[in-house]
């Protein structure tokens, strides 16, 4: 099925709801994109560009990282209860 859908128009209990859509690159806050941002919403593309680098490791998306490892539990030497 192909089409498109209208996010903006959804409403619970007679009350519009807003879908949150935040930067996740800094590529997204350029050429105007900080203004579509609202959640956070932004006053410049600066301030955009600011919340990437410290809402994201190193200024890219945290979906495109790598998973860590779970910390090992005991001390490494052996016998784990």
């Amino acid at each position: 099925m192909e089409g498109t859908a209208d996010l903006s128009k959804i409403s619970f209990n007679g009350v519009t709801q807003v879908p949150s859509v935040s930067p996740t690159s800094k590529a997204g806050c350029k050429k105007g994109g900080w203004k579509t941002f609202n959640d956070p919403k932004f006053k410049n593309q600066g301030q955009c560009v600011s919340y990437v680098e410290h809402h994201t490791q190193h200024g890219h998306s945290s979906a495109t990282l790598q998973p860590q490892r779970a910390p090992e539990h005991g001390n490494g030497k052996g016998k784990n209860k």
